[in-house]
């Protein structure tokens, strides 16, 4: 298997391989978590998605099926995350 499937869609997108398709939206975020974040120097938007996508795999509301409906999931992302199914 290719090296380049070995991480999630996420952090293919922070690496620059694929493009990042993002939309804002406020939500709420525990103070302490934020501390943390900012304590060691962490992107907060990076942080959320990779969190946030690895929680819908964990939770198999992130599937493959899923995958083949969303458009703005490149083929090589949806590699990716069929091999971490």
């Amino acid at each position: 298997m290719s090296a380049e499937l070995d991480f999630s869609i996420v952090t293919a997108r922070n690496l620059g391989l694929q493009k990042k398709q993002r939309e804002s939206k406020h939500v709420g975020i525990e103070t302490f978590l934020l501390q943390t974040l900012a304590l060691y120097g962490l992107n907060d938007s990076d942080i959320i998605n990779i969190a946030l996508e690895k929680y819908l795999i964990e939770k198999k509301y992130l599937t493959a099926p899923i995958l083949q409906t969303l458009e703005t999931v490149s083929a090589l992302e949806k590699k990716i995350i069929e091999k971490n199914l």
